[in-house]
């Protein structure tokens, strides 16, 4: 799949060493892509909190991933707690509990992001649906980064998507199946992961990469300056212990 749309021959792939070695502009449309992203945070904090670490993001890509896959084809699982632990452990995904789905799941819908399918009469099994306030949501994510890949090879990825809105729901399920497969997305290198697997973290990494000199190239140490914890608090909901921590944590990764 040469990112995102399955329209281009192996040759069109950027891949990642290919982004770094010959793509000058890569750390510039990085950026845009990470204003973007935090943008989204501004706009909805309580809700962008749910893709915020690695844990939620992955909860919560698979269950956009099962609600598309199913309005498709209705021979697809509904979007059930069992549906979504069978998703992960698909892909051998063992880092989120049965306890940790079902209150995941239970905060998206006290949060108006998903509802009830009535697809069933059985009490047992609760069925769910992405609501129309979560599909803007995911929609809004989708785009963003249709434009930053666009901005890399002159693309026209998001005109597509914008004039055919039913492309959003055959390719982001092809998109987060493709990164469950990657190991080294679900389990990242230390210095990632002391961010992405605590609360609100990859939200202060994406802060943490805007401080990064515009001339600084994408590799080895990098020096992004004098960082409070009053800076990061405020903007990402955490307390200033669970901040302390983290950048102590991060100082020896």
């Amino acid at each position: 799949m040469a990112l995102i749309f399955p329209h281009a021959d192996d040759s069109d792939i950027l891949s990642l060493s290919r982004l770094l070695s010959s793509e000058p502009d890569f750390p510039k449309i990085l950026r845009t892509s990470t204003l973007q992203l935090l943008h989204l945070h501004l706009i909805a904090p309580r809700t962008v909190r749910y893709v915020a670490n690695i844990p939620k993001w992955l909860l919560t890509q698979g269950i956009v991933l099962l609600h598309f896959e199913r309005s498709l084809d209705r021979q697809c699982p509904p979007l059930t707690v069992a549906s979504l632990l069978a998703l992960l452990a698909e892909h051998q995904i063992k880092a989120v509990s049965k306890n940790t789905a079902v209150s995941h799941l239970t905060e998206m819908r006290s949060y108006g992001l998903l509802e009830d399918d009535q697809v069933t009469s059985d009490r047992r099994i609760r069925p769910y649906l992405l609501s129309n306030r979560g599909a803007e949501l995911v929609r809004s994510w989708f785009d963003g980064h249709l434009a930053s890949l666009d901005l890399l090879d002159q693309g026209n990825r998001l005109e597509r998507s914008k004039s055919d809105a039913g492309l959003l729901y055959k390719a982001h399920p092809a998109a987060i199946r493709m990164l469950l497969g990657q190991p080294a997305w679900c389990d990242p290198p230390l210095g990632v992961a002391t961010f992405v697997w605590a609360e609100s973290g990859s939200n202060i990494l994406h802060d943490l990469l805007l401080r990064v000199p515009d001339e600084h190239p994408l590799d080895g140490i990098i020096h992004v300056g004098r960082v409070r914890a009053s800076d990061i608090t405020g903007k990402y909901i955490i307390s200033r212990s669970h901040a302390h921590r983290l950048f102590s944590k991060a100082r020896v990764a």
